[in-house]
């Protein structure tokens, strides 16, 4: 079992990501937090799901783009992540 942080920025909880078409998840099951103040790389592959999760803790999906989301993205008090909320503190290069 990973770390518990007492209070994340952000966290998944049993997040599931299916692309519209598309037969098998991005994400699946992925638990993650979040400290505030954390330098988080994310690395893999092309095609792993960095994009994709990147697109969810920033509220872009499934709203802005086809798919299936399960499972929850939340913000620091713990309510559904909205794009206003986290986009100022995401970045992707």
């Amino acid at each position: 079992m990973g770390r518990v942080i007492d209070r994340p920025i952000a966290e998944t909880r049993n997040l599931t990501f299916t692309h519209a078409g598309d037969e098998q998840p991005s994400l699946r099951g992925l638990d993650i937090q979040f400290a505030p103040g954390e330098f988080v790389v994310l690395i893999g592959a092309c095609g792993c799901g960095k994009s994709t999760l990147l697109r969810c803790l920033a509220g872009i999906s499934p709203h802005l783009s086809t798919g299936e989301m399960e499972g929850a993205v939340l913000t620091e008090d713990v309510t559904q992540a909205v794009i206003s909320q986290l986009s100022p503190e995401l970045a992707r290069v």
